[in-house]
């Protein structure tokens, strides 16, 4: 055995089993077996386990094979345990299950195993190597070399996947599978593979899966619900990545047949849209008076739901179908989507940007990139997010369930900015396509983060073959997302695909200080925060010098000394007034930015207190969703968590404050569209007293009665607070209040909320007697049987306030 053979790996490794069809979760400390040479340990993992289920396809071998990994990182493994070997793949007959891969040509891995894995293939599958791929590989106490035959495949070109031999046989064979196999999976990814070929014996044979779908008795009963009601149908998934088969199959064959049922399909999608230009898993609720776009339910929006449908929207318009509920949606989606441009990555959900260390959240950079150039007016926008997908190579593997829409949106998204762009990402991401691709001409899908369940399907059912192959047909340029009549004024020059892929690798630790300073304006959001954080982290004064920055006209450079300032902390006190005056800002995210700065500054911006409650009162009207005034609100009045960090200036205390500004301060908060910034009055209600609520009254009312309409997993903070509140002042009014919102709440946490108006009447304990005469019949179902026993047992209730004549605004 070689003794560099060993891996040294702290902590827990999850393996996932399957027993008798049972799911077992079992942790084994990753020391115990982290050299599969030593001990048996190879041996003895597949005989105890039987089958690992957290495994990584490895490329055309047709062998899957258990990595250690780090959530989904496999930079310090060095060694591969064989876990299947598929029938009459290369593999089969000279790999065995439990063999530990050791390296390639006689050499141990020296670098993350996978990358180290698809290098061999590549070098492999060259004419030079003409297929033989030499494993070093550890079998029964021994090492041997198992010499597997791949299929000649050649050599990726610099501008793959265009003008590329070896790029246009992955997607010739990818084809061939697909039509062999004859499942294109949810979505019919796959059929757009077909259709993106622009080959006819393909599209034949889409068309005859299509069918008589355009004039089916089920489309028509569709197209006429659409007509008749003005309800919509269905899921958001469907209305958004469901119909983009159906409007690529249109513009691509021309078959008017099926213009009826896309416009259908488009309306019924802008139906459903919620107010802010968002979607969850399903559509929104109506208004209170009954109209369409209310919130979303049942906790909130879904980003990769809503922008599926927002590209569907597009596309429909794209094809011609005008009506004026896809035209208020699409201004709504594009003030929505559009806000994130130069801010930072479009969130899960509406919430502010995603800032840190990436440039892409799960794909939703080259989503929006399409989305947004496809309008054929919104060039800055689609020119932004195809640098961001274009710079986001390193943050493939990661995303919310799974990173499945990075792979199917990362190529199509950064060519958006012209072939250029989509072979500069493509050269940094080529090896992972090769790890996925199969030995049958078709791709896995790995679950970076979690166990493997099907190679051949993500948890939603989407097809890993169709996703991976749509990059490979991108120089066909067939489809809309596949860059049909492609607008070259998006395309990025050679300076910023340059400056793309550099920033997506800078080693921040290694830079200077005048380096760090000049990354303060980058063009990328995350390289910005990321210069800042480490510029703090340095011994050296740069107060002076962020703070020239923050006072010069470069809006990027303002921003990222917003951020050193911010990491800075206490250092940057003496910047106190400079971040008020940027409060002011003519910039909406310079604005929310210094407001950031000021939170983290503690107790030592107190003196700022009195500047950001008058800015938090006022309402920026191009700031859709407040996330500058929600900053102000988490910078006074958090009361501290996991989710906003420390609490707010006002957290504990509003002893001394002036009552002129901490009300208007706390009726702006109280109406915040965010449920979870209106959340932050948690504290406040806290500390208010019976003449601050009597006020405030019509506001905190309303806090209590009305969700907040985006967000609203959160809304319940504020609202039980509220409740809280008017207990503890014994105010008379609260208790109806309390059991309307306990009878009325119908979103996430019902369960929570029920627990909590339990101890809040207990508070009131008999005083609910006598406010309402059937108190017991609104609460038994939902109260434990202790709170209405003690109500019932107290005799000696507290004094009520009533506020009745408070309620009504003056």
């Amino acid at each position: 055995m070689r003794a560099g053979a060993s891996i040294r790996c702290a902590g827990f490794v999850c393996l996932v089993l399957t027993v008798c069809s049972v799911v077992l979760s079992v942790q084994v400390r990753a020391e115990t077996f982290a050299d599969l040479t030593k001990d048996g340990n190879a041996a003895r993992m597949v005989k105890e386990h039987e089958v690992l289920l957290h495994t990584f396809n490895l490329g055309p071998t047709g062998m899957r094979g258990w990595i250690y990994s780090d959530f989904g990182s496999t930079e310090v493994a060095r060694q591969i345990l064989v876990t299947l070997v598929e029938d009459k793949s290369p593999a089969a007959g000279l790999i065995e299950v439990g063999d530990a891969i050791l390296g390639i040509d006689g050499k141990l891995f020296d670098r993350d195993v996978r990358m180290s894995f698809a290098a061999g293939i590549a070098a492999a599958e060259s004419e030079k190597q003409k297929g033989v791929f030499k494993l070093l590989v550890w079998r029964n106490g021994k090492e041997l070399q198992v010499d597997l035959k791949l299929r000649v495949m050649g050599t990726y070109s610099d501008t793959a996947p265009y003008d590329c031999p070896k790029s246009s046989k992955i997607f010739d064979e990818g084809c061939a599978y697909i039509v062999k196999h004859n499942d294109w999976g949810r979505f019919s990814l796959e059929g757009l593979v077909l259709l993106g070929s622009g080959r006819k014996e393909y599209e034949d044979i889409v068309k005859k899966q299509v069918g008589n779908t355009a004039t089916s008795a089920e489309t028509i009963d569709f197209i006429k619900k659409v007509e008749e009601s003005g309800d919509p149908m269905g899921s958001a998934w469907n209305a958004g990545y469901g119909t983009l088969f159906w409007l690529e199959y249109y513009m691509a064959t021309g078959d008017k047949k099926f213009l009826p049922y896309i416009r259908a399909l488009a309306i019924n999608t802008a139906r459903g849209q919620g107010m802010w230009g968002t979607y969850g898993h399903g559509f929104s609720l109506r208004k209170a008076n009954g109209e369409l776009h209310g919130i979303i339910p049942p906790y909130g929006a879904l980003n990769q739901s809503g922008m599926g449908c927002f590209l569907a929207m597009v596309m429909a318009r794209k094809a011609g179908v005008k009506h004026p509920e896809l035209d208020a949606a699409l201004e709504r989606s594009n003030k929505f989507f559009g806000y994130y441009t130069g801010k930072g990555t479009i969130p899960y959900g509406e919430h502010r940007p995603e800032v840190w260390k990436s440039n892409d959240n799960n794909g939703g950079s080259g989503l929006a990139a399409n989305a947004f150039a496809l309008q054929g007016n919104r060039r800055e926008d689609a020119r932004f997010w195809a640098k961001m997908m274009t710079a986001a190579y390193k943050s493939l593997e990661h995303g919310h369930a799974g990173p499945f829409f990075s792979y199917l949106w990362g190529t199509p998204g950064a060519a958006v900015g012209g072939p250029k762009a989509a072979a500069a990402y493509f050269k940094q991401i080529a090896w992972h396509f090769d790890l996925e691709r199969r030995w049958d001409g078709g791709f896995a899908y790995t679950y970076t983060s979690g166990a493997f369940l099907d190679w051949s399907r993500d948890n939603r059912g989407i097809s890993p073959s169709g996703a991976y192959l749509l990059t490979y047909a991108l120089p066909m340029r067939r489809l809309c997302i596949t860059g049909r009549d492609p607008d070259k004024k998006l395309w990025l020059d050679d300076k910023e695909v340059a400056e793309a892929i550099e920033s997506g690798k800078f080693n921040f630790e290694a830079k200077t200080i005048d380096e760090l300073l000049k990354l303060l304006g980058n063009w990328s959001p995350a390289v910005r925060l990321t210069a800042a954080v480490e510029l703090a982290g340095r011994k050296d004064d740069v107060f002076a010098r962020v703070v020239k920055l923050a006072e010069g006209g470069d809006v990027n450079a303002c921003v990222g000394a917003c951020n050193a300032l911010g990491a800075l902390k206490d250092r940057a006190v003496p910047a106190l007034p400079l971040l008020i005056r940027l409060l002011d800002h003519k910039d909406q995210w310079v604005r929310v930015q210094a407001a950031e700065a000021l939170k983290t500054m503690g107790d030592a911006a107190r003196p700022a207190i009195p500047a950001m409650l008058k800015a938090v009162a006022v309402t920026d009207e191009h700031d859709p969703l407040r996330f500058g005034q929600g900053s102000l609100c988490y910078a006074l009045f958090y009361p501290g968590g996991n989710v906003a960090g420390s609490p707010g200036l006002l957290a504990k205390s509003i002893e001394g404050v002036d009552k002129s500004l901490l009300y208007p301060a706390i009726k702006a908060v109280s109406i915040h569209p965010d449920g979870h910034a209106r959340g932050c009055l948690r504290s406040t209600y806290e500390l208010l007293t019976l003449d601050d609520v009597k006020a405030l009254m019509p506001e905190i009312v309303a806090s209590i009665r009305d969700t907040a309409p985006c967000n609203t997993m959160f809304s319940k903070g504020a609202m039980l607070a509220g409740c809280k509140m008017l207990a503890r002042l014994h105010v008379e009014e609260g208790i109806p209040l309390s059991i309307e919102l306990l009878n009325n709440y119908t979103f996430h946490g019902e369960g929570y909320v029920a627990e909590y108006i339990g101890k809040v009447m207990k508070t009131y304990g008999g005083s609910v007697k006598t406010v309402l005469p059937d108190w017991k019949k609104k609460l038994e179902p939902k109260i434990a049987r202790e709170v209405i026993e003690g109500i019932e047992s107290d005799q000696n209730p507290a004094a009520l306030v009533s506020l009745k004549e408070f309620m009504k605004k003056k």
